[in-house]
């Protein structure tokens, strides 16, 4: 494990910062705020702030920037519940910004040994969460089947692929046996199913609404008397429809 308290690669440094915070970073010029959030994060991202608002034609303060994530890195960073957390988390923590304290290599070690576990990678697969079980060092291949079983048992039960399907939630069929692809199939499906009927109704509702009009004319009428015959059996057909669906997906 202690190979994980290194230095974090400057891609990582940068990779969390969003492009919108950028923008108003660059507009606002409270620079010592921005470096102190970085350096609370372990960042030194001055050359992407530099890059970035110089597109725009504005000039960073990289003197209040320094300060600030000086600031940020000694009270945010270099701390042992952060170094824990980073470790829980199955971070890695850059101990060299904190002059490698022996304490919070110990407490990102501490942390690892909580995130290293076959629970939390078997419940970080019934999410189909990232895990990253090659920072658990021996443990990392027997970790990778936890989390695989996670995926396996929760995340990829057809009920559950059905239930996302149906409420058009994201998920990650790739991961899955065919089974729960045909039960998110089947949820697609029935939530389609559901929404043509129900502009089916509202159109009916409409018709009728208008054929019972006291002011509408005998040819109005007469088209929409035909009008409504056709919505109604387009009703029935798509309520028998859902109803087998619905039988389907009781099996799930």
């Amino acid at each position: 494990m202690r190979r994980i308290f290194l230095a974090l690669p400057l891609t990582l440094l940068l990779g969390g910062c969003a492009s919108m915070f950028a923008d108003k970073a660059c507009t606002e010029g409270k620079w010592h705020e921005v470096g102190y959030k970085d350096g609370s994060e372990g960042r030194n991202a001055v050359e992407y702030w530099r890059a970035n608002c110089g597109a725009h034609n504005i000039s960073i303060d990289a003197a209040a920037y320094e300060r600030g994530r000086l600031e940020g890195v000694a009270r945010g960073y270099c701390t042992p519940d952060k170094a824990f957390a980073e470790g829980r988390a199955g971070r890695v923590f850059d101990g060299q910004l904190c002059g490698a304290r022996g304490e919070l290599r110990n407490r990102h070690e501490a942390g690892l040994r909580e995130y290293c576990t076959p629970q939390v990678a078997y419940e970080a697969g019934g999410k189909a969460a990232k895990y990253e079980h090659e920072r658990c060092g021996r443990a990392a291949n027997d970790l990778k089947r936890s989390w695989q079983d996670g995926v396996t048992n929760v995340y990829c039960r057809p009920a559950d692929a059905y239930r996302a399907g149906r409420e058009d939630e994201k998920f990650q069929l790739s991961l899955c046996p065919p089974q729960s692809e045909s039960a998110y199939r089947t949820g697609i499906e029935v939530r389609l199913t559901k929404k043509s009927l129900s502009d089916v109704e509202s159109e009916l509702y409409d018709q009728k609404r208008k054929r019972d009009d006291k002011h509408a004319k005998d040819d109005d009428k007469r088209y929409r008397d035909s009008r409504i015959r056709d919505l109604e059996r387009e009703q029935r057909r798509l309520k028998e429809k859902l109803e087998t669906l619905e039988r389907v997906a009781r099996n799930y």
